[in-house]
């Protein structure tokens, strides 16, 4: 059983938390902050970032740069695709890789570098195409057009546009998409859009891939989502938290539950894994950061 903290009154600065870091089960100092974004650092498509959120990120990040102890760096891992997340890993000053597309890329600010999982197949990449290929004639033969999300290059969104609903249109796309791809995609709904998904690819997948590329042990990473599909990866992680908003599966797979919502929810979380990693220090148990 995982031992979550909440805070239930007002906002508690860091060095007001109460917990026994020796009674939790990891202790290690966190070496890299994880987040998700929608959800997160804002409420989805048609809202706005907090600048100020986003600078006390980057000054994180500039911190952990400069050797300060007990700080870690903060990186991403989110279905967004890798030009989106681009503009954010630069804007935060992302020491290490970011997560994008669910788990199947990778993306890193130096060398403005792009990476495919290893493990994605030629046979993949066609039956990506395809489904494609497939759904888009579906949609003409009723004469409608298709709109793909820009910028992707593995797992595919459709954009379904107000006034329209997605709902509406999820049978008509898998109808097409399942004659190419059966179970090794999956095909499901949001509000905005159909996501069409490599099955075998997750958030969880994404972070081990990450850890393995960049040497730091799963333990020595905090998680931080909102929503189901981070819960792979946030399982993974040494400790993890989620902003007030998340949904409640997630809440209960999480070690600590903000008081805040997004966007501010994440600021606590990095002012909570500081701490902690100070505390682990105080007692003895740390081994640097």
């Amino acid at each position: 059983m995982r031992l979550r903290h909440r805070i239930s009154t007002n906002f508690v600065h860091a060095q007001d938390y109460h917990y026994d870091v020796m009674g939790m089960k990891n202790r290690r100092p966190i070496k890299l902050l994880v987040t998700d974004i929608d959800g997160c650092l804002s409420n989805g498509s048609f809202s706005n970032y907090d600048l100020d959120v986003l600078r006390r990120m980057l000054e994180q990040n500039e911190r952990y740069l400069v050797g300060e102890p007990g700080v870690p760096a903060i990186t991403y891992c989110t279905g967004r695709p890798q030009s989106y997340v681009e503009c954010l890993a630069q804007t935060t000053l992302c020491p290490y890789p970011a997560i994008v597309e669910g788990g199947v890329m990778m993306f890193t600010v130096e060398g403005h570098r792009i990476d495919t999982h290893p493990s994605v197949t030629p046979q993949e990449l066609k039956m990506i195409r395809r489904v494609m290929d497939a759904v888009d004639d579906a949609f003409a033969e009723r004469g409608m057009s298709t709109l793909w999300e820009p910028g992707r290059a593995l797992n595919q969104v459709l954009l379904i546009l107000p006034p329209n609903k997605s709902q509406d249109f999820l049978a008509l796309a898998r109808d097409a998409a399942l004659p190419v791809c059966g179970d090794a995609m999956m095909i499901d709904a949001s509000h905005l859009c159909i996501q069409f998904v490599l099955s075998r690819f997750d958030k969880g997948v994404g972070l081990r891939w990450l850890c393995s590329k960049i040497g730091i042990d799963l333990s020595e990473c905090a998680g931080f989502g909102d929503a189901v599909f981070d819960i792979p990866f946030l399982e993974l992680c040494g400790l993890s938290g989620a902003p007030a908003n998340a949904d409640e599966p997630t809440k209960a797979a999480v070690d600590y539950v903000c008081q805040k919502t997004q966007p501010w929810g994440i600021v606590e979380f990095m002012e909570y894994v500081i701490d902690y990693n100070r505390r682990l220090e105080q007692e003895g148990t740390g081994h640097g950061c």
